[in-house]
């Protein structure tokens, strides 16, 4: 098998927190919710995001389909740092979260710090029994600008790269 170089694959999409909870049908409820689909979240949704990080049991990982996909082939790879990811977070709680999540799988990230005040792009996962709703934010995760994919240190990462993931 061809071992692929450092920073060989390179993703960029749109960076989220996932934060996962089991949840009664209440919250379903109280945020006009259907059970088992998937929406962008609008002012409405916006307390959805305190109410259930105040949940002792809310698990957090990154995510967003690109970041993921970039998480899971540098996992099977093994080798530090074959995958970069091009993203845009802010400078909050979520967006440190993030940073670590990839820091902890060997993920090479190239993120832009928003500078609009936005916050990190959120995904609420509720959990009901067998169903679950995804409650999505992009807040910052949509800021991502052409200035930063020519800084250098981003370009050189794009030349690098052998196979792009883009989402």
């Amino acid at each position: 098998m061809k071992t692929i170089r450092e920073g060989g694959i390179l993703g960029m999409g749109n960076p989220l927190l996932d934060l996962m909870v089991k949840v009664e049908s209440d919250v379903h409820d109280r945020y006009n919710l259907k059970k088992d689909d998937a929406i962008l979240a609008d002012e409405h949704h916006m307390p959805l995001y305190d109410e259930i990080s105040k949940d002792p049991n809310v698990e957090y990982a990154a995510g967003g389909a690109t970041l993921n996909t970039m998480r899971m082939i540098q996992w099977i790879l093994r080798d530090p740092h074959r995958c970069t990811y091009i993203g845009c977070i802010a400078d909050d709680e979520a967006g440190d979260r993030l940073r670590k999540e990839c820091e902890n799988v060997k993920l090479c990230t190239r993120f832009e710090v928003a500078k609009s005040g936005a916050s990190t792009g959120k995904c609420a996962v509720l959990v009901h029994g067998k169903y679950r709703s995804l409650v999505t934010h992009l807040g910052a995760a949509k800021e991502l600008t052409i200035d930063h994919i020519f800084k250098t240190e981003t370009w050189q990462s794009i030349e690098n790269a052998c196979a792009y993931y883009l989402a």
